[in-house]
């Protein structure tokens, strides 16, 4: 398992909402069960999730989602490349 963090705080900041109501992270691309998404927490405006698994040579897009107590939605992703042994 490797963790993987979201810092929301200088967009949490500079919103009137302030605070993160609700989060999602998932796999956006590909769109298969070879990468796992597992636990996940909060801590004020900071996302861990720890993820897992995945295809020796496939990049994967992992979006991180946000929604704010105002109803404001923002959207984070990242890449993760799975090196082949």
């Amino acid at each position: 398992n490797l963790r993987y963090y979201w810092d929301w705080s200088s967009w949490v900041a500079v919103e009137d909402g302030g605070t993160i109501a609700s989060y999602e992270v998932v796999v956006d691309d590909p769109p298969d069960a070879a990468l796992v998404i597992g636990d996940t927490a909060i801590s004020g405006s900071v996302i861990m999730v720890c993820i897992s698994g995945g295809t020796a040579g496939a990049l994967y897009i992992v979006r991180c989602r946000i929604t704010l107590t105002d109803g404001s939605i923002e959207d984070n992703s990242r890449s993760i490349y799975i090196e082949p042994h």
